[in-house]
């Protein structure tokens, strides 16, 4: 579904931990990029093997928002990578909030 040549991407993305989704979809409905899918994979219990949901963030469709991360009940899902101008705006941020 990706059909450009090139694709240059925001180093901040969200990703997700798959022990932890349950596989909701909530992640799925509030994303406003589309970037993120239920998949099917097969996950061990005991001795018997389910498949479950869960969910998958493409990196090249993900714009960093944090929306899915806000949303996902069970916290399986951060947002990563963030980049120096923006770890100082938090830091800063933080620092006139608590002074």
């Amino acid at each position: 579904f990706l059909s450009a040549k090139q694709i240059t991407t925001s180093g901040i993305v969200a990703e997700s931990n798959p022990e932890m989704c349950i596989g909701c979809g909530r992640c799925v409905e509030v994303c406003p990029y589309n970037a993120i899918e239920l998949i099917e994979t097969s996950q061990a219990y005991e001795e018997v093997s389910l498949v479950v949901k869960k969910s998958f963030i493409h990196p090249a469709l993900c714009k960093g928002c944090g929306t899915c991360a806000a949303t996902c009940p069970n916290g399986a899902i951060a947002v990563k990578h963030y980049d120096f101008d923006q770890i100082i705006s938090m830091i800063e941020t933080y620092l006139d909030k608590y002074n």
